[in-house]
């Protein structure tokens, strides 16, 4: 029993992945945000959407309490922020998906932290 080792042209045909990125979970990440995933808007929604979203968050009363109410915020931000990008029902949804998984692991830890 042996092993052999064969040498073999490389060539690539493109990335089979779905451009539609997801985690192994199923939940949106910023990949699925109804914008180009370019560095200009990408960078936008790290440097100016967040940390919008982050002040708002710790301006309510109930900071433990913001996700039930960060449906309006939030598009008002986006229309805001990202003007020419126009959020339908779907995209809002998704985009609240991808707010509330940045929620539950980051803005709080954020704001407690300041």
């Amino acid at each position: 029993m042996g092993v052999a080792i064969q040498s073999l042209a490389m060539t690539s045909t493109g990335s089979k992945i779905s451009k539609e990125k997801k985690c192994s979970n199923g939940r949106p990440t910023v990949a699925n945000l109804p914008i180009p995933q370019t560095g200009r808007h990408t960078r936008q929604w790290r440097k100016v959407f967040v940390p919008y979203l982050i002040r708002w968050a710790g301006t309510q009363e109930d900071l433990f309490g913001t996700t039930g109410r960060i449906n309006d915020p939030v598009a008002n931000m986006w229309t805001e922020i990202f003007p020419n990008f126009v959020l339908d029902e779907e995209k809002l949804a998704v985009v609240i998906r991808v707010v509330r998984l940045f929620e539950n692991s980051n803005v709080l830890a954020i704001l407690i932290l300041w």
